[in-house]
């Protein structure tokens, strides 16, 4: 199929006169994911083009030159920047191969410097390219399946809508709204009698327009919405160009995906709900404390309206990158004015309640559930960080009180304790960081706090620790920068007991949980653990992991004389082990595919993997000459790059892997194959 040509218009951000784009495969133009997506804690900088697999030809789509070619067994795998005549850069990354001279220059530099992974700055000039001029093949290298990774760069660096380029898809889908978010903005707000966030479903009515029930709230609200674009060929879902919200006819709020900044390329961890993510991609109406992201920077206003007696409805409006819309119809009803009474009747005879603390981003939220209706309101008491709003119980029912905390801008930790005559003292210690100030704290451990009566002796082991160990566990530093928060950051941090865990090497030490996990952070911090080196048997083999759904993953891990540093922007449990496992090298396959016996390059490749802190690096040699082996950790897969002929006669292949702690596979293996005999 002939290459399609786009005409572009005026390139105005970049300054340019118009040129001609041309489209970068002989394929017909299909997208699995669009400008402006989410990824998890950040925005996706460009389109995703279809490609049925490894090995379709990329072209340049107009004239310059290679400004930067990188390698690597993660993220954009390897890519290509091309510094095109208009001022704007195209990248094209996950590929397979580069074209020649590409492919010469990498090769050189990988030799080198005996690694695969290179960053690289050729001349300018050095490798000029023509429109359609072929530049390098389709793969799946770094991160995802099979596809061409397609960004446009401004002379600013900032990633653009291709379309701004005059660069076109076909898109014949409507956007669909799957739930909303109606979030409540302070502790007077209510959303269906609660101060929580509700999740709200939808159904259709006709093409392209959908609708909620009648949403009971009151107060400052806030709107976010799940909402995506089918792929025409099914399969995907994309993301949407603009998403707006009106209130009675007049805009609150809106989002555009125009442009991105790579400054701000992390604050996509504010542009969707960070505490409902496991609920679904709520992209939100409202700008949060901190977020600079240019597509968040279309209007006025914060996004957050007042629903008074007199509003009626909210619309959200949605338009994909075809131009096609959806609307989204939200009825309201305003109230209740204030909060239910307390249940008849005197205190109840039997009952407890017990007490649990989320965080949503600046707030605390702190409930109060009973099992009974319960007449007496709990005692919220705050020691430290004065609230800057909040801090009373409201009635939410007859078993369930809530009270909210924002924190005033100031650094220090704050104790939130509850009572109740029908409940056991709840107390924890939080530590409150506004941007702007850097801090440093220590998290002591502390003894199990009073326990429901009711509760199971092995939760009550897993989650607490006695007196004695209290006494004998670390003390937990963290470091935070000034630039780390979004607005005020809450976090906490104990240590857990060593039978909280269940990890798959020999821990070391007390495990310990830092939190919330979905705290939003503009800068990663620092946790400090002390670790006593007499403990391990090899203490340079102990490694850092953090507690996830899917197990316990490795994490970097730096010596702070005797403790033992990571670097995060992902907090949660944390554990130190001794990785005393070897990685395994399985499988060796040599394949010859047809014509491959004259050009003596067949297919070398082998199972790697580790089960302790992860692979860290494969080699290979070959007749004791370091040959290119690229590692695919998501296929666990290492494989000759068939860069160069064989010479001739047998050859020993030796293959190594080496793990985060330092251990190391290494197997010998003769080819089976005398080339030029």
């Amino acid at each position: 199929m002939a290459r399609i040509v786009a005409i572009a218009a005026l390139a105005a951000l970049s300054g340019a006169a118009a040129a001609e784009y041309e489209w970068p495969l002989d394929l017909s133009p299909v997208l699995t994911s669009t400008f402006g997506e989410y990824r998890p804690g950040r925005f996706h900088a460009g389109i995703d083009l279809r490609t049925y697999g490894v090995g379709q030809p990329v072209y340049a789509p107009a004239a310059g030159y290679v400004s930067r070619i990188r390698t690597s067994p993660y993220g954009y795998g390897k890519a290509v920047y091309l510094q095109l005549e208009d001022g704007n850069t195209a990248v094209f990354a996950h590929l397979d191969r580069f074209e020649a001279p590409l492919a010469e220059y990498v090769f050189e530099a990988q030799h080198a410097q005996q690694s695969y992974t290179v960053d690289l700055y050729p001349e300018t000039g050095e490798f000029p390219v023509e429109p359609g001029q072929r530049v390098a093949w389709s793969g799946r290298t770094g991160v995802g399946a099979p596809h061409l990774h397609y960004e446009l760069r401004d002379s600013a660096n900032d990633p653009i809508d291709p379309r701004q380029a005059g660069i076109s898809w076909p898109d014949t889908t409507t956007p669909q709204f799957r739930r909303v978010i109606l979030a409540p903005g302070d502790p007077d707000a209510r959303v269906e009698g609660d101060m929580l966030p509700a999740i709200i479903t939808t159904s259709q009515s006709t093409a392209g327009q959908f609708r909620t029930r009648r949403v009971r709230a009151r107060g400052t609200i806030g709107v976010a919405v799940d909402v995506v674009n089918p792929a025409i060929e099914g399969g995907f879902d994309m993301g949407v160009y603009m998403l707006r919200t009106l209130v009675d006819g007049e805009e609150v709020f809106r989002v555009e995906n125009d442009r991105l900044s790579y400054g701000a390329m992390n604050h996509g961890a504010v542009s969707w709900h960070p505490s409902y993510t496991n609920e679904g991609r709520f992209l939100l109406q409202w700008r949060w404390p901190d977020n600079e992201s240019p597509n968040f920077r279309h209007s006025s206003g914060q996004g957050w309206f007042n629903v008074t007696p007199d509003s009626t409805e909210i619309v959200v409006e949605a338009e994909d990158f075809g131009g096609n819309t959806a609307t989204l119809t939200i009825p309201l009803l305003y109230g209740p004015s204030r909060d239910p009474s307390p249940p008849p009747g005197g205190p109840p005879a039997f009952a407890y309640g017990d007490a649990a603390v989320e965080i949503h981003g600046e707030w605390l939220t702190i409930t109060a559930e009973f099992s009974e209706p319960e007449p007496e309101r709990p005692e919220l008491d705050i020691d430290g960080v004065p609230a800057a709003a909040g801090g009373t119980f409201a009635r939410i029912n007859d078993t369930t009180y809530r009270a909210a905390y924002l924190p005033a801008e100031e650094t220090g930790p704050v104790v939130l304790t509850v009572t109740h005559p029908r409940m056991d003292t709840y107390s924890e210690t939080y530590f409150v960081t506004p941007r702007g100030g850097a801090a440093e704290f220590t998290f002591e451990p502390t003894p199990p706090p009073d326990l429901p009566e009711d509760l199971p002796p092995e939760w009550e082991a897993l989650l607490y620790l006695g007196e004695e160990e209290a006494e004998e566990a670390p003390h937990i530093t963290v470091r935070i920068p000034e630039n780390a928060a979004f607005g005020r950051l809450i976090m906490t941090a104990r240590p857990l007991p060593e039978r909280a865990i269940d990890p798959p090497i020999p821990d070391v030490g007390y495990p310990f949980h830092t939190g919330p996990a979905n705290l939003p952070l503009d800068a990663p911090i620092e946790i400090i653990f002390p670790f006593a080196a007499s403990e391990a048997e090899d203490p340079s083999r102990v490694v850092l992991f953090r507690g996830t759904e899917e197990g316990w993953t490795p994490v970097t891990t730096e010596r702070d004389g005797d403790a033992l540093r990571v670097t995060t922007r992902q907090l949660g449990p944390f554990v130190a082990l001794e990785d005393t496992l070897h990685p395994v090298i399985r499988g060796i396959e040599v394949i010859l595919p047809q014509g491959a016996a004259a050009t003596r390059r067949p297919f070398i490749r082998a199972g790697v993997y580790d089960e302790g802190s992860g692979i860290a690096s494969v080699e290979a040699f070959l007749n004791g000459e370091w040959m290119i082996m690229r590692y695919d950790p998501e296929q666990d897969l290492m494989q000759w790059e068939r860069d160069q002929d064989l010479p001739e006669g047998r050859h020993d292949l030796v293959l190594r892997a080496t793990d985060r702690a330092g251990n190391t596979a290494e197997r010998s293996f003769r080819l089976p194959i005398p080339f030029g005999e």
